[in-house]
Formats: structure tokens, C-alpha cells, sequence
């Protein structure tokens, strides 16, 4: 789809799409991710959550891993929220699956989601329309 990224709501879908093609990105090289994994792309940072209620604003509290992105570096946050049984695939389950599945293919998550922040970094760079 063509935005116009001088348009606010156009430049918003387009975060939209850019957040939804990392998710796609990452299950089409083999990450396990909950089927209700988002991600939300800031200018330094990708957060992944889940979202069971299907709402575009809705995250699952506590289902969060954030990886911010600094010079060369790459940094996993994961906040605790106690423990989780493995039988019992909720949000902390996600949480730890999610954040093993970056460990465990750093160097691919980290390209990918450089390359989506990047993308829409560029939108810095765009001014809006009044």
C-alpha cells in the first residue's frame, strides 16, 4: 500500500504496517510467538506483546519484552511479574518464550527489527501537512 506520509492518520497506518510486517518477518524465519504477538517500533526500541483482546491499543499487561537498540549494542528488558507454569500458555508464558526466541536468534531478530525501526525513522525526516 502507498502512504502519504505527510498525512498524520497515513503516517500512523504506516507504523501499523511496519509493526505488523516484523511480526510476519520474524514467524516466516521460524520464531515461535504467540498467535496474538504485536510489536510496537519507537525510535530506538521494539517492544513485543500480546494482545488476546485483538484491539490495536489493547497489550496484555506484563506480556512485554523491549530490546532498545544502542550504537552496536542491542539491550532485552523484561519486566517480572512473578512466575508462570508452562502448562499454562498466558501472557508470562509469552513473555519467556518471546524473549528466549530473541536470545536464541539475536543476530536475526536484531537485523529485522533494526531494519523496521529504520523504516520508520525516516518519518523523522518527513514533515507533516498542517
Amino acid at each position: 500500500m502507498k502512504y502519504d506520509l505527510t498525512n498524520k492518520k497515513q503516517r500512523r497506518l504506516y507504523i501499523q504496517d511496519c509493526e505488523c510486517r516484523l511480526i510476519q518477518s520474524l514467524r516466516d524465519i521460524g520464531f515461535n510467538l504467540s498467535d496474538t504477538a504485536v510489536s510496537v517500533i519507537n525510535k530506538d526500541s521494539v517492544s513485543i506483546y500480546t494482545n488476546y483482546y485483538n484491539h490495536i491499543d489493547c497489550r496484555d499487561f506484563g506480556s512485554d519484552v523491549k530490546v532498545d537498540f544502542e550504537s552496536n549494542e542491542m539491550f532485552i528488558s523484561v519486566p517480572y511479574s512473578g512466575s508462570f507454569n508452562p502448562a499454562k500458555k498466558d501472557v508470562s508464558y509469552w513473555r519467556y518464550m518471546h524473549t528466549a526466541e530473541i536470545i536464541k536468534n539475536m543476530h536475526q531478530f536484531s537485523a529485522i527489527a533494526r531494519m523496521y525501526t529504520e523504516l520508520v525513522n525516516t518519518l523523522y525526516d518527513i514533515p507533516l501537512k498542517s
